[in-house]
C-alpha cells in the first residue's frame, strides 16, 4: 500500500528483525499462540491553524505487529494473516501487510479509521482457523505545555518540548514553513516500539538540533504516548507480551528566526541643474517605511507593527514618520510635512521602529546621483517618438520622471503614497542595465523644454538590519535624481 505523508513515510522502513527472525519450531505448546503489538497515532491537521498544507491533513494511522515466541527464543513474524481492527463505533477496517508481519491501515486510505480518545478499540489477527484477539482503549489527545507558540528559539540547538499529563514516551513529527517532513521520533519496527514505551512518567522530549538547523518557521507535532491495558483478549494470546500503544499530536510553531521585519524606501528629487535652463524645481524628499511581524498563531501570516513610534536619521538630524490613516504599519514622511528631511549623499540613513517591546534598526548609505548619459542637455526630441533612459548598470532600480518648463509632474513611475503593495512588490522600478520608456503622448506641448529625470536607487545589501529583524523580511532602498532638459523646438 502507498504511504501517503512524508513522516509516515519514514515507517516503511524494513523491520528490525534480529532475534525474531528464527524458524517456527513443531513445539505443539508454542504453535498457536501469538503477541500482537499495535500502535495507534492520530494527527489532527496540524498544519491548518497555521496555514501551513502538510500532505497528509488530518490522519489516523494504525500499525500492527503480529509474531509468535519461539521455545528456544526469539521471535518469528505472522505473515499472511488477515488483520482487521474494529472501532468504537463496531465498524472493522481491515489492515494491509506491508512487512512480513507488519499490518498497517491509514485513515487517507480508510476513511473508517479514526481516533477516539478512550474509546475501545479491537485488533483481530486470522491466520487459518486460528484467530487472536484483544481489546483496549485508545489514550488521550496531548496538550504541549512549553515552548509556548511562537517562541524563538536558537538554530541548531536542542528543543526540550513538556506535555501536561505524564506518558510512558513522548513522540514529536517536525516540519518546515513549507510543510515538509524533516524529523520524526516514530517507532519503526515491533522493536522500536518495545523500547518505546518502556518509560514511566514521562513529560518531556528533546527533540535534534539538527531537525532545526535552518533559520525559519517550523511546526511541531508532540504526543504523549501510553501503553493500555488489554481489556479481553483470547485464550492463545500472548497478553503479557502483546502491546496497545496509542496517543494524539498536539502541535505549536517556533521559529529559529526573527519575526519582524522592515521594508523602508527614502528617495529625492534635486533640481538645481534645472535652474540654468529656468527651470524652478525645489529639492524635494520622501521617506517610507513598512513595518511587520509574523504571527505564528494566525496562519504564519505577516501583520503590519501598528501604533509604533517611527524616525529617520541621518548626520546630525532625524525626522519623525506617522502612520498612515489608511494603511497600518505604514509609515510616512516628505520634506513638505517635515521641511528638515533632506538628500545627503555619503550620508547613513537610518529608520528606527519602536514598538513599546523592540525597537528595530533599518540603515544604508545614501548613493551619489546616478549617471545620466543620454539624452544630451537641450537635445532635441521628436514628440512623436517616446523617450528611453538606461537605468545604469551600478543601480539596482531606478524610476523616472518628466517635469514641463513650469517645474510641474508631467509624467512619472515613482511609487505613489501609501504604496504598500508597490514596496513589497518584485516589479518595482526598473532594473539596472535596462531600459524606462516615456510615451510620446506626454510630449504634448510643442516649442516647449521638458526636464527629464532619472532616480536611481540602491538596494540594501545584508547585514543592513538589526538583529531583532528576519533576513528574509528586510529591504531598504534610497536614491536621488540627476535631471537633463530636451526640447520639443528643432534647433537650427
Amino acid at each position: 500500500m502507498h504511504r501517503t505523508t512524508p513522516w509516515l513515510v519514514a515507517l516503511t522502513l524494513p523491520l528490525i528483525m534480529g532475534s525474531r527472525c528464527r524458524e517456527l519450531t513443531d513445539d505443539l505448546a508454542f504453535r498457536d499462540k501469538a503477541a500482537l503489538e499495535v500502535f495507534l497515532l492520530h494527527s489532527p491537521d496540524v498544519g491548518a491553524e497555521y496555514g501551513l498544507e502538510l500532505d497528509q491533513g488530518e490522519v489516523t494511522l494504525m500499525e500492527v505487529w503480529v509474531y509468535k515466541p519461539l521455545d528456544a527464543g526469539g521471535e518469528t513474524q505472522v505473515s499472511g494473516a488477515v488483520v482487521r481492527a474494529v472501532m468504537p463505533d463496531g465498524t472493522p477496517v481491515e489492515l494491509d501487510e506491508v512487512e512480513p508481519g507488519h499490518y498497517r491501515a491509514l485513515s487517507t486510505d480508510k476513511p473508517a479509521l479514526y481516533f477516539q480518545e478512550r474509546g475501545t478499540y479491537q485488533v483481530m489477527a486470522s491466520l487459518g482457523e486460528i484467530t487472536w484477539s484483544a481489546e483496549a482503549p485508545a489514550y488521550v489527545t496531548t496538550q504541549i505545555t512549553a515552548p509556548d507558540s511562537g517562541a524563538e528559539v536558537e538554530p541548531g540547538a536542542p528543543l526540550t518540548v513538556t506535555v501536561a499529563s505524564p506518558a510512558e514516551a513522548v513522540v514529536a513529527v517536525v516540519f518546515d514553513q513549507d510543510g515538509q517532513q524533516v524529523y520524526d521520533t516514530l517507532p519503526d519496527s515491533a522493536d522500536d516500539l518495545l523500547e518505546l514505551v518502556d518509560g514511566q512518567g514521562v513529560t518531556e522530549l528533546t527533540i535534534d538540533g539538527q531537525a532545526l538547523a535552518h533559520e525559519g518557521v517550523y511546526l511541531l507535532g508532540v504526543a504523549g504516548i501510553e501503553r493500555a491495558e488489554w481489556r479481553e483478549s483470547s485464550d492463545n494470546l500472548y497478553a503479557s507480551l502483546s502491546l496497545f500503544a496509542s496517543g494524539s499530536l498536539d502541535s505549536l510553531a517556533v521559529t529559529t528566526a526573527p519575526l519582524a521585519g522592515m521594508v523602508g524606501m527614502v528617495m529625492s528629487l534635486q533640481g538645481d541643474d534645472l535652474k540654468a535652463y529656468g527651470i524652478d524645481v525645489p529639492a524635494q524628499a520622501q521617506a517610507m517605511l513598512y513595518g511587520t511581524r509574523l504571527d505564528l498563531n494566525d496562519s504564519l501570516q505577516e501583520q503590519p507593527i501598528s501604533g509604533a513610534n517611527a524616525q529617520l536619521s541621518w548626520a546630525s538630524s532625524s525626522v519623525e514618520l506617522d502612520e498612515s490613516p489608511d494603511t497600518d504599519g505604514l509609515y510616512e514622511t516628505s520634506s513638505d510635512a517635515s521641511p528638515a528631511l533632506s538628500y545627503q549623499q555619503g550620508q547613513e540613513y537610518a529608520f528606527t521602529l519602536n514598538d513599546g517591546d523592540e525597537i528595530f534598526r533599518l540603515a544604508m548609505t545614501a548613493p551619489a546621483p546616478p549617471t545620466l548619459s543620454s539624452p544630451e542637455p537641450m537635445s532635441y526630441h521628436d514628440p512623436s517618438s517616446r523617450l528611453s533612459l538606461t537605468c545604469p548598470s551600478d543601480r539596482d532600480l531606478c524610476f523616472a520622471a518628466l517635469l514641463d518648463s513650469d517645474g510641474e509632474l508631467v509624467w512619472d513611475n515613482l511609487p505613489t503614497d501609501n504604496a504598500v503593495d508597490e514596496l513589497l512588490s518584485d516589479d518595482l522600478g526598473t532594473p539596472g542595465g535596462e531600459d524606462i520608456h516615456i510615451p510620446a503622448a506626454q510630449f504634448t506641448a510643442q516649442g516647449q523644454l521638458y526636464a527629464v529625470g532619472l532616480m536611481g536607487m540602491k538596494r540594501l545589501d545584508d547585514g543592513g538590519g538589526s538583529d531583532s529583524l528576519n533576513g528574509d523580511m528586510v529591504d531598504m532602498l534610497i536614491g536621488t535624481t540627476s535631471f537633463t532638459v530636451v526640447t520639443t523646438v528643432q534647433l537650427p
